[in-house]
């Protein structure tokens, strides 16, 4: 593993093509450092000729298990480089199950697949409840639910972003004084926090819950000062 930056990494990689929007890069150091030389288990939806798989595994260290799903079977080819990969549609939930059950539970889900509206909120259904706690679920390239080419729009109910929005609503459900309105589930006790971004969405997940008693968080009186 190195310590150099994404963007050095991409820049300087010299394998297999990899395309990625510039201001990606920063985003990618803020939430996967952490991740780096630790042996996290990987799964990139959407993996095109290869070269990000051959990327992340630069980046997060030799020790990393790296899963691709892709829809075009040329893409089983990757194997050959010491890759697991899926053949099939993101929005297949069997498929998915399978995935789940040989390779969950997962560090990082990185979705920059179909970006269609159906396949983003099928998979993050599926995968998000596969994840560690303390993993992270980002999905690229979500100006495509402004689209309509993508069944998306602005304000358009059922578009990724319109249910990010909702799942910080489900973060905060336990401040809820109309639990008929908002009431917590099970978001509400996973979801640590909600990062927007230009075309980018991280979702981290922690259990906010004690698993032993099942009491919920609360606000601690914590105070400086003598005032």
């Amino acid at each position: 593993m190195t310590d150099r930056s994404f963007e050095e990494i991409f820049r300087a990689h010299a394998g297999r093509p990899s395309m990625k929007w510039g201001h990606y890069f920063e985003i990618y150091d803020t939430h996967f450092q952490r991740f780096r030389g630790a042996a996290p288990v990987v799964l990139e939806i959407g993996i095109r000729k290869g070269g990000s798989l051959q990327i992340w595994r630069d980046y997060f260290g030799d020790g990393a298990r790296i899963v691709g799903i892709d829809i075009d079977p040329a893409c089983r080819a990757l194997e050959a480089d010491g890759f697991d990969v899926f053949i099939g549609d993101q929005g297949d939930p069997a498929l998915l199950a399978r995935i789940v059950e040989r390779f969950g539970p997962f560090d990082i889900v990185i979705d920059d697949g179909s970006h269609r509206m159906e396949d983003l909120k099928a998979s993050f259904a599926a995968l998000f409840p596969a994840l560690q706690s303390g993993g992270l679920y980002m999905v690229e390239d979500t100006h495509t639910c402004y689209m309509a080419e993508y069944d998306g729009g602005y304000r358009r109910s059922g578009t990724f972003v319109e249910n990010a929005k909702h799942i910080v609503d489900q973060m905060h459900a336990f401040h809820s004084e109309d639990r008929a309105v908002l009431a917590p589930n099970g978001l509400t006790v996973t979801v640590n926090a909600v990062h927007f971004y230009d075309s980018i969405i991280v979702i981290e997940k922690r259990n906010r819950f004690d698993e032993a008693t099942g009491a919920v968080p609360r606000r601690e009186g914590l105070r400086s000062g003598t005032g």
